[in-house]
């Protein structure tokens, strides 16, 4: 099922790059769409509990949504039902919050960021979605807090966060 699964991620990386664009061949770019869709179909099929393949499943629809944003929906259940799967995988809850920033759900994003600092508190890019999302839930100051926790722990400048102050 990985190399189902691994497909499946290069078949929707293609598609999203426009590999099949130059040749003008919506025909062929829906194919390669389908049959990326239908190899995680498949790996999932046959290991439907593997966090991974969901992971890479929810990857896969995410890339397929810069052709057709109806895959967001997709994408989202795949990072559920990972996140379900395993709840205490920091990375997983930063990638469900992560989707939910990016989709500008900030408040869902939210709860998936602060379950993966919880799980892991120097997680630098977690803290730093979790400051957007809290700013754009206007808690200004709880997002302020979350840039300074990254600069206090940080062993290097973070400019990034430091420029956001």
């Amino acid at each position: 099922p990985v190399y189902l699964s691994e497909a499946s991620s290069i078949l929707s990386s293609l598609v999203a790059y426009g590999f099949f664009a130059p040749t003008s061949d919506d025909d062929a770019t829906k194919e390669a769409a389908d049959l990326a869709i239908a190899f995680s179909d498949r790996a999932l099929s046959i290991s439907p509990q593997n966090v991974n393949i969901l992971k890479t499943r929810a990857g896969a629809f995410v890339k397929l949504a810069f052709t057709n944003p109806q895959y967001l929906e997709q994408a989202r259940e795949s990072y559920e039902e990972a996140a379900r799967l395993a709840p205490g995988d920091a990375g997983m809850l930063y990638d469900l919050g992560s989707f939910y920033l990016h989709s500008q759900n900030y408040e869902k994003a939210r709860l998936g960021l602060e379950q993966a600092v919880a799980l892991r508190p120097h997680y630098r890019d977690a803290r730093y979605n979790l400051a957007h999302a809290l700013w754009e839930l206007d808690d200004k100051e709880g997002a302020i807090e979350q840039l300074n926790y990254i600069l206090e722990k940080s062993s290097l400048v973070d400019e990034e966060a430091k420029n956001n102050l």
